[in-house]
């Protein structure tokens, strides 16, 4: 349709276009007056896209924690700003700087539930925002216990300084609560643990359903390990997890007329992407999330992961990407679901390759955007000092664009042997600057080889 430009520029402008659900190819320019009025011509064919899978985003509650994490993320702008920014809100609210203690060598203080909890929501908000630069567009959100708070801050509920007070007010009181509770991961489904605490409902709850036969037991350590004890000699698995607190059960009652008293000062709005619900495990009605009194029992009341996967995949999510930084979400999410789970530890750029190369796109409720294949690689260099910084000397003169075409200048790079992806990313973003936008088209995790696109860029000297 563009006769003085060669086919092959035409349909590279033609890919970078949009992905529109209707579609039409027209055989013959004589055919285009019809195509124009709707109607009926053999020259033309029309369709409507088959919507793929849609996206949704896990986030993990108290025990995902680790020392140093986000620390390699920090090589992406868009990752350390984010972090940082939460952390302005959190450090008021903390007796020591957040990014310290994930820094430091005491486990046992980011394992205290203040910091615990802080840190997870500005590791779990920064990596959201990393994510959503690079083009990943959520169709719905759900978190795993505490996880659900930071779900509700990026879905637009709480603003950061309301959020950081919520978090911190958690923690806080969690961190006060007397020792002598205990949890444990059980093999077994909810009616059975639930008959197994028959008539000890004041010591002991249910504090989770993960999988259909995954159910965490929470309270009076002596009785917990009882519980476990009669499972395991049935031949059961059983896991006492490494918290302090037992969460989600009769122990923390005692808190939650403080808690109540920092939530109702608040101001909440409904989410503006969807969020299942950790309490109903279904995805929450307008108001059921924005009030304080949802965030209360959400305290006490236990999660119900498994039902909030089963919800999501039968929502049309065929793609998880768990923004947890251990990625403990992932082995339940798959014992729940047949659809693709991508955990992002210990690699944030192989998870998105994965959800790109389970082909991601989805229709209208967003997903991740593009899948590209390395056939029209701008440049190739092995990752050396020396050949990068000479990589990144010319590879802004490969634009990709033509005469007469829209100029979207960008360039695909393919860099061999990268055993450093986030310190690559990085160089290249520092180098071409806060205006360039990168995205990880593809990861060789057995080779190390990394492909990027890089999107306005300009020449360099």
């Amino acid at each position: 349709m563009v006769p003085e430009l060669p086919a092959s520029a035409v349909g590279h402008a033609l890919a970078r276009r949009p992905a529109f659900t209707q579609r039409a190819a027209v055989l013959s320019p004589a055919a285009l007056p019809a195509l124009a009025a709707g109607e009926s011509d053999p020259r033309v064919i029309t369709g409507v896209a088959a919507a793929r899978g849609k996206l949704a985003f896990l986030f993990s509650g108290q025990g995902a924690q680790r020392p140093d994490m986000g620390e390699s993320l920090r090589v992406f702008p868009v990752f350390a700003d984010a972090f940082d920014h939460v952390c302005r809100f959190l450090n008021p609210l903390l007796d020591r700087p957040l990014r310290a203690v994930i820094t430091g060598t005491d486990q046992s203080l980011l394992d205290r539930a203040d910091f615990t909890q802080a840190a997870l929501f500005a590791f779990e908000v920064a990596l959201f925002r990393l994510l959503e630069s690079w083009g990943m567009r959520p169709a719905y959100l759900a978190g795993h216990s505490f996880g659900e708070l930071a779900a509700a801050h990026v879905a637009g509920m709480l603003t950061i300084r309301d959020a950081a007070e919520l978090v911190a007010a958690r923690g806080a009181l969690m961190r006060d609560r007397p020792s002598g509770g205990a949890m444990v991961s059980v093999e077994a489904d909810e009616g059975e643990v639930l008959a197994s605490i028959a008539g000890l409902e004041d010591r002991l709850g249910v504090a989770a359903v993960n999988a259909r036969r995954s159910v965490v037991l929470s309270g009076a350590e002596p009785e917990v390990l009882a519980v476990a004890a009669d499972f395991a000699a049935r031949g059961r698995r059983t896991k006492r997890l490494g918290l302090r607190h037992a969460t989600r059960s009769p122990l923390v009652e005692p808190m939650l007329d403080e808690f109540r008293a920092v939530a109702a000062r608040l101001s909440y709005q409904d989410p503006r992407i969807p969020v299942v619900s950790g309490l109903t495990g279904r995805i929450a009605e307008p108001g059921t999330l924005s009030n304080a009194e949802y965030w209360v029992r959400h305290v006490r009341q236990p999660v119900r992961f498994a039902d909030s996967v089963r919800t999501l995949a039968d929502a049309g999510v065929s793609l998880f990407a768990d923004l947890g930084p251990s990625s403990v979400l992932s082995a339940p999410a798959q014992e729940t679901t047949d659809r693709v789970v991508a955990p992002m530890a210990p690699s944030v750029t192989a998870a998105v390759a994965k959800l790109w190369g389970a082909r991601g796109r989805a229709g209208p409720g967003g997903d991740v955007q593009r899948l590209a294949d390395p056939d029209d690689v701008a440049e190739q260099c092995d990752t050396t000092e020396e050949n990068l910084e000479h990589l990144l000397k010319h590879v802004g003169q490969q634009t990709g664009t033509s005469p007469g075409l829209p100029d979207f200048r960008f360039a695909k790079i393919y860099v061999r042997h990268a055993p450093d992806i986030p310190y690559v990313v990085g160089k290249f973003r520092r180098a071409f600057g806060e205006n360039t936008e990168i995205r990880v088209l593809n990861v060789d995790l057995c080779r190390s080889d990394l492909l990027l696109e890089v999107e306005g860029v300009v020449a360099m000297a």
